[in-house]
């Protein structure tokens, strides 16, 4: 018998023979088999490329941040939007009288704007600034303040009233009305959805309302004159500011829903006059201002109580950011933790120019490495070369004189400047004022004389789109 292997008719031989002798079945069987391998014959392996369609990347990240501009009492306020990657104005929508605060919902379609001035909220489409609808709250309701973590609902603190407002985002109309404390200026929203703890100035409380079916659950007490609050972001505590007190209390959210305990289970001491904070996710703290001591206090709020981490001080020094007299404004972080902003403005009864008409306020941003805290630099953020503009009676109640925020990608810093009538962008990439962006003139009243010129805008808020 030779060694070498059968062949192709050696094997079909073999196959037939086999099929005499087989059952019906096993022969189709066998038979099948030996046409394969005669079909395989003097075949050469041919690779088959399937395509893999790669997924679409997603859409780019809302790169837009949003100016809210005041007009006085009786003209309608705007808002004016930023395009972050190309510094430029792209857009103004009409607000109502004497906006104060704005909120956009979690999946980036829509802005809502409280109007104190007029008892309603203004919204609109990030993408159609021209098509604004008009939400009216109860009368007398002065709305200080809206925020949400949820896509189908706002809520707003009626100051004027000491109520929330409910409105819902899919009909843009009031949908229920709860009473709180006195004086209601602030609010969060747990990311969990679950909780909304309402800032009671006026009774030295916060209100907490289950949002499972929108009631309110109680009256938390905390301390003197709370201003603000913000909520952790794994949901599980909440922080308000007293600036009475000169604290922040620590809420267990856990056990707040539980009337029989006090969920206030820590506090931590910022100083008296305290009137603004800020929370960085990124680093788990929590920034302080506190213009009666020309501070910005840090907490360490991973762990309980708070942490105090060396304070920010800008009355320090030889040559300090915000000497004697200045006001400590707002403060804000880059999201990757490396940075901190802080804003301040100090006012002068005499101008560098002397055509300018006295008083005269400078704004300055200090640059604050995260790593100890420690001062990097000062930057004048003023339009022109004096470092200075002229003080606008109008500004003078506003809630943020000065406002500052980062943009989502880090890479700027915005400031509004409401005596300047424009918002001053930093570059973070070296720390650089780059360019002032004026607001749009104001939108004349219906009651406005014949010739009458628009009046100018003055930024107080600033909302980061993304």
């Amino acid at each position: 018998m030779s060694d070498s292997p059968p062949t192709t008719i050696e094997i079909m031989d073999f196959s037939f023979r086999m099929l005499k002798i087989a059952r019906p079945t096993v022969r189709l069987s066998i038979l099948l088999l030996a046409l394969l391998v005669c079909v395989s014959c003097g075949d050469v392996f041919r690779p088959i490329a399937i395509p893999i369609i790669p997924t679409p990347p997603n859409p780019a990240g809302f790169h837009t941040v949003f100016v809210l501009s005041n007009n006085g009492s009786s003209d309608p306020g705007s808002s004016f939007a930023i395009n972050v990657s190309g510094d430029t104005d792209t857009g103004v929508a009409k607000t109502g009288i004497a906006p104060v605060h704005a909120a956009i919902l979690p999946n980036l379609s829509r802005i809502y704007i409280a109007n104190s001035g007029e008892d309603t909220l203004s919204t609109y489409a990030p993408s159609s600034f021209t098509n604004v609808t008009t939400i009216s709250l109860p009368a007398g309701s002065k709305p200080s303040f809206v925020g949400t973590a949820q896509n189908d609902v706002i809520y707003v603190a009626d100051t004027g009233l000491n109520t929330v407002s409910l409105v819902s985002t899919s009909s843009n109309i009031v949908t229920k009305t709860l009473a709180v404390g006195a004086n209601p200026v602030a609010l969060a929203e747990t990311p969990d959805s679950k909780q909304v703890f309402v800032v009671n100035q006026g009774d030295n409380t916060v209100s907490l309302i289950s949002t499972t079916d929108n009631t309110v659950v109680r009256a938390i007490p905390v301390g003197v004159a709370p201003v603000a609050a913000v909520a952790r972001f794994d949901s599980q505590r909440a922080y308000v500011l007293n600036r009475d007190s000169g604290t922040v209390s620590v809420i267990d959210t856990t056990l707040a829903t539980d009337v029989s305990q006090n969920p206030v289970i820590s506090s931590a001491t910022v100083g008296v006059g305290a009137n603004f904070m800020f929370y960085d996710q990124h680093l788990s703290r929590l920034y302080v201002v506190n213009p009666t001591t020309r501070q910005v206090p840090v907490l360490d709020i991973s762990k309980d109580p708070p942490i105090a981490l060396p304070t920010i001080d800008l009355g320090a020094g030889p040559s300090p950011p915000c000497p004697a007299g200045c006001v400590v404004s707002a403060v804000t972080a880059l999201v990757d933790g490396t940075r901190a902003y802080v804003v301040s403005y100090q006012q002068s009864a005499t101008c560098a120019v002397t055509t300018d008409t006295p008083p005269c306020i400078s704004t300055n941003v200090t640059v604050v490495s995260t790593t100890g805290n420690s001062i990097i630099k000062t930057i004048n953020v003023d339009p022109g070369g004096t470092g200075e503009v002229t003080a606008v009676p109008a500004c003078d109640p506003a809630r943020f004189r000065r406002f500052i925020v980062a943009s989502g990608d880090t890479s700027r810093v915005y400031v509004s400047n409401c005596d300047a009538g424009n918002a001053a962008i930093i570059r973070t990439s070296d720390d650089t004022y780059v360019l002032n962006l004026t607001a749009p003139n104001g939108i004349l009243s219906p009651t406005a004389p014949p010739g009458a010129q628009p009046p100018p805008q003055n930024p107080v808020f600033i909302l980061v789109g993304n």
